[in-house]
């Protein structure tokens, strides 16, 4: 009775580990493989049937695998609910980021027209020696490029979040 006892606790446990696809595999191919390995390696002498103990041990097995069955089927339907939750708010993350760097996009344009003007302003003004604080050059080198900078960074974060959203929408998470 001790091998009908491993062979259920065996089985209960291999439906808790994997998914209900290859539970039902790795009991058939378990099964044909135990038995073509008993045929050619075992002793058919020694064999003892032992018919009496054959009820109990087919109403376990096949309870175990279907307990078994049912945990595999119950666990893979949690992760499912799990990963489309997850699809859900990272397209919800995603289009929250897209408002915030398409406004600093615009806003950089917008520097961009202006700041080239304040630059050169500046320029004039302490060329002419103006009460003006001081900017080092390579300062005021460094600020004439920020806008454009600021529109390459947001392009590529934005070139991003449509690639994961088209990553996301293109997965079929129920295979």
């Amino acid at each position: 009775i001790e091998w009908v006892i491993d062979l259920v606790l065996t089985n209960f446990i291999l439906g808790l580990l994997v998914d209900w696809k290859t539970y039902s595999a790795s009991i058939i191919l378990g099964g044909i493989l135990a038995t073509l390995a008993f045929f050619l390696f075992g002793d058919l002498r020694q064999f003892d049937p032992n018919l009496g103990n054959f009820p109990i041990m087919a109403y376990s097995t096949a309870v175990s695998i279907f307990a078994g069955a049912i945990f595999s089927r119950n666990r893979e339907r949690v992760l499912l609910e799990r990963l489309l939750t997850f699809k859900a708010l990272g397209g919800t993350i995603a289009h929250e980021m897209r408002t915030p760097l398409s406004s600093i996009n615009i806003s950089a344009s917008g520097l961009k027209e202006c700041l080239p003007a304040l630059v050169s302003g500046y320029s004039q003004a302490k060329s002419a020696g103006m009460n003006v604080p001081n900017i080092p050059q390579l300062a005021l080198e460094s600020i004439a490029t920020i806008p454009e900078r600021m529109r390459y960074t947001c392009a590529s974060t934005l070139n991003i979040i449509d690639m994961l959203l088209l990553q996301l929408k293109d997965n079929d998470w129920s295979k």
